[in-house]
């Protein structure tokens, strides 16, 4: 079936439902977006009436506001712009009108697809024709809700008005407020009202000065030169900070002002207001101070000392980190880990280095003991050697080289935390408990050890009956790294056929583990005792048995089948000895009489 033409029914039903979908929600964004900028604006406005910030805090302040109301208007334009498919438009209809039951899906399906048959193309014209009858009867207006786009304009409405009747209220301190808030950059001149503030507290400020002033001439007409107590005197001062300066005098005898000294090397004279509670004290407060300036305290032809206000740059932490180096022992490569927190295994030694913002003057160390630590300063970085052999915490402090004040960024305290080198662990897996062994087994021995930083050596440790004790070891190097493993399942075997044995004979036998450390541990002493053979139930000659019996029909059958399979391995000296050792154990005769069968 061909796609139907854009001017089809059933495509100007679609269009009808994307044109409401589309001026729904632009009203929608019209509504949030002046929900957002009446928010914003009292957010400026109320900050301003509450702290009276600074003009460029304003600025910037409008500067974030108007970002964020661009970055919601840019999100809400996304998605309203997003384009609906004809699938998604039929979906909405469906979703609203359920008693098409599914016909405008399968229409705007059917658009889409691949044409068929002749009878096919038939039955999709036909309901294409069913789908554009019934979606004109339909209000397909109706298929986009509105009642969210009701409650945005009832809600910009509702602040609208609140809006105006605040500015209806008091409309010259509201028109005020909006200059300040959305025109920061302007210099705005004191309205009526705080000028007549201004003039009625400095008429009463000058009044009671007056009245200050003449009780004081009055007093100290013959007095000795005034003398000023002027805090905090020298000082240094973060570049853009402010500065409080107070000063008391001996006695008042006129306008009591400090001067400062500008950049251009000229000098200004402020203003101080007198303290409440004392007629002698004034203070004032310096404000933007970007270069070194310096300030003293006139009063009429009297002034105070010169103080000097030194600007300095805060300086700040960069990078604070630790290069680990482990004990030789250990065999560990160097590691680097970043902060001031240090952990490492006992006996390590931690080199700590401090990069700051600007060039450092000193650098210390002082450990929770009272050990002190002075770390080597060269330019912008401090290092030095911290050891790591106990628990415990330390301080740093540094400063830079020019006003010699402490760097932003140190934590108040930092933690040293030793690794303790444990002794390794050691499981005897078989033979976990004294056993009775054939006098032709092959004993295995297995031991599981493991340790927290690197095995040096596994070794058995065994004595057949009264002989010197011999020992049998097991590296521990991995071959892929060189490095010690730090887990090991070690094996072990003692072959008894390599000896001649006994029934009674014991075997005492232990493991030992060591660490690279030189830490041992041992398992506890086993015995294994050799048993007898087991007795014949079929004689070789048919007979009564020996006193003390003969050995199985089954064991000597075993052990000559053995002797079968290794006489390839076998010289014709070995397999006559063996063949003798069978004999012996097993038919008791004289070793060294002929054997009752031949080497072939």
């Amino acid at each position: 079936m061909p796609p139907p033409s854009p001017h089809s029914p059933l495509h100007r039903s679609f269009a009808l439902v994307r044109r409401r979908r589309l001026g729904v929600n632009l009203l929608r964004v019209l509504a949030l977006l002046t929900v957002a900028c009446l928010v914003v604006a009292s957010v400026l406005i109320a900050s301003d009436v509450a702290y009276q910030p600074s003009r460029l805090a304003r600025l910037a302040s409008l500067a974030a506001g108007a970002l964020a109301v661009g970055a919601g208007a840019w999100w809400w334009l996304r998605r309203v712009w997003r384009p609906l498919s004809d699938l998604h438009v039929a979906l909405l209809i469906e979703t609203v009108h359920p008693q098409l039951q599914g016909l405008a899906l399968a229409a705007a399906g059917r658009s889409c697809a691949t044409p068929g048959s002749d009878l096919a193309q038939l039955l999709n014209e036909a309901m294409r024709d069913e789908a554009e009858r019934r979606l004109g009867a339909l209000d397909l207006a109706a298929v986009i809700d509105s009642r969210p786009l009701a409650r945005n304009i009832g809600l910009t409405l509702t602040m609208l008005a609140a809006a105006v009747l605040i500015v209806v209220a008091a409309p010259e301190q509201s028109a005020r407020e909006l200059q300040r808030t959305l025109t920061p950059w302007r210099q705005l001149p004191p309205s009526a009202a705080e000028l007549a503030a201004r003039a009625s507290s400095a008429a009463q400020e000058r009044a009671a000065r007056e009245l200050a002033l003449a009780a004081s001439r009055a007093a100290s007409a013959a007095q000795a030169p005034v003398s000023f107590h002027v805090s905090p005197g020298a000082v240094d001062l973060a570049r853009g900070g402010m500065l409080d300066v107070a000063c008391t005098v001996s006695r008042v005898d006129g306008p009591v002002q400090v001067r400062v000294r500008l950049s251009d090397g000229s000098w200004r004279d402020l203003s101080m207001e007198a303290a409440a509670d004392d007629a002698r004290s004034f203070t004032a407060q310096l404000t933007d101070l970007d270069d070194d300036s310096a300030y003293c305290v006139v009063m009429g032809a009297q002034r105070s000392p010169v103080y000097a206000i030194t600007v300095y740059d805060r300086a700040t932490v960069l990078d604070l980190h630790a290069d680990y180096q482990a004990p030789a022992y250990a065999q560990e490569p160097p590691r680097t880990l970043k902060g001031g927190d240090l952990e490492a295994l006992s006996g390590s030694v931690a080199h700590l280095t401090l990069r700051g913002s600007v060039a450092l003057g000193t650098a210390q160390l002082l450990c929770d003991d009272g050990t002190a630590i002075t770390l080597t300063v060269h330019g912008d970085t401090a290092v030095g050697d911290v050891p790591i052999d106990h628990d415990g915490g330390y301080r740093l402090s540094a400063c830079d080289a020019r006003s010699r004040h402490a760097l932003d960024g140190l934590a108040a305290h930092y933690a040293i935390h030793a690794i303790i080198d444990q002794p390794p662990t050691l499981t005897l897996l078989y033979p976990a408990l004294d056993e009775e062994v054939h006098p032709l087994a092959t004993i295995a021995i297995a031991a599981d050890v493991s340790d927290d930083v690197g095995l040096k050596d596994v070794r058995l440790v065994s004595a057949y009956g009264l002989e010197e004790p011999r020992s049998e070891h097991r590296s521990c190097m991995l071959a892929a790294t060189g490095r010690p493993a730090r887990h090991l399942l070690a094996q072990f075997t003692i072959d008894l056929k390599q000896r001649p044995v006994h029934l009674g004979d014991t075997i005492i036998f232990h493991v030992e583990a060591e660490d690279v450390k030189g830490q041992q541990v041992t398992t506890d002493p086993y015995v294994l005792k050799v048993r007898d053979y087991e007795l014949m139930q079929t004689y070789v000659d048919g007979g009564h048995p020996p006193g003390n019996g003969t050995a199985s029909y089954a064991t000597l059958m075993g052990a000559l089948h053995d002797l079968a399979a290794r006489k390839a391995q076998l010289t014709a000296a070995q397999f006559h000895a063996e063949c003798a050792h069978i004999a012996q154990l097993y038919l008791r005769v004289d070793p060294y009489s002929p054997l009752p069968f031949p080497y072939r």
